[in-house]
């Protein structure tokens, strides 16, 4: 009420939030969740597993901003970005030859129980 008496309608205006400015533009922040749609390797990383520590190098990298693993691994969380294991399939693999090998070739190739050989129970 006081600003209002002391301002009128001025003094009931929303203000900018209090703090320090935020040191990523909000289109280096979409940049950013945007690199995860890639694999780590694109970016010169040996595996294909995304790190806080990663993220960070590359946000000093392309921004000149340096931010601490621990607070780079909070602000992905609260953009709902996880950490997340590598794709242990491969991207090249054919499902319809896999199939065709599983149903033709494998019982083929299958070792057969001998009759009469026991079995551990």
């Amino acid at each position: 009420m006081q600003a209002y008496r002391e301002k009128g309608m001025a003094g009931l205006r929303a203000h900018d939030p209090a703090g320090r400015p935020p040191k990523l533009s909000a289109a280096q922040e979409r940049e950013v969740l945007r690199w995860f749609r890639r694999l780590p390797s694109e970016f010169g990383f040996p595996t294909e597993l995304w790190t806080a520590p990663r993220v960070a190098k590359l946000m000093a990298k392309h921004f000149h901003v340096r931010f601490h693993p621990r607070y780079v691994c909070q602000w992905l969380a609260e953009r709902r970005i996880t950490p997340q294991k590598p794709v242990l399939r491969s991207y090249k693999r054919d499902d319809r030859e896999v199939r065709r090998w599983l149903r033709e070739e494998w019982p083929r190739i299958k070792k057969v129980r001998g009759v009469g050989v026991p079995t551990s129970s």
